[in-house]
């Protein structure tokens, strides 16, 4: 009798821990690169922390530290992102151009936590103090006190 296959659903390919903080680096990801979400125009998308669309005071683009933090995000809330989403590994220096050309009042950036594999941490940094943390000139786990555990 044959056995039947079952489809399973696939999670991103993450490389073993290999830094001080763990980061699971999904397959093609560079430690110098964020995962951006992207929409199918490639433009990043953007987090409205409230409910007036017209406000823009507190939107700004998502960043993931790594496989890790974007496979927790995603377990719980893929419903909050576009249907079209898709996801691209950004270099600090890109992320660098792309962004300061926006002027985002505020980056979002979805860190894992470096003792727990099981948490995640969103982060909300100012514009002007996000950009030691794009280029890694500030580790994002000395960002996490007082961040938002997401999961």
């Amino acid at each position: 009798m044959a056995k039947k296959s079952r489809k399973r659903h696939q999670k991103p390919r993450l490389a073993q821990p290999a830094s001080p903080s763990h980061h699971w680096y999904c397959h093609g990801q560079e430690r110098d690169q964020w995962i951006v979400p992207l929409t199918a125009g490639d433009m990043p998308v953007i987090l409205h922390r409230h409910p007036n669309p017209d406000d823009h005071s507190a939107c700004g683009p998502q960043l993931f530290c790594c496989g890790r933090s974007l496979g927790l995000y995603l377990d719980l809330y893929r419903s909050l992102l576009p249907q079209d989403v898709r996801f691209q590994f950004l270099s600090a220096a890109e992320v660098d151009d792309w962004y300061r050309s926006m002027t985002p009042p505020f980056l979002y950036f979805y860190a894992c936590d470096p003792l727990n594999p099981h948490r995640a941490y969103f982060l909300s940094v100012p514009e002007e103090e996000a950009w030691d943390i794009i280029h890694f000139f500030l580790p994002i786990e000395t960002a996490l006190i007082g961040a938002e555990v997401i999961v």
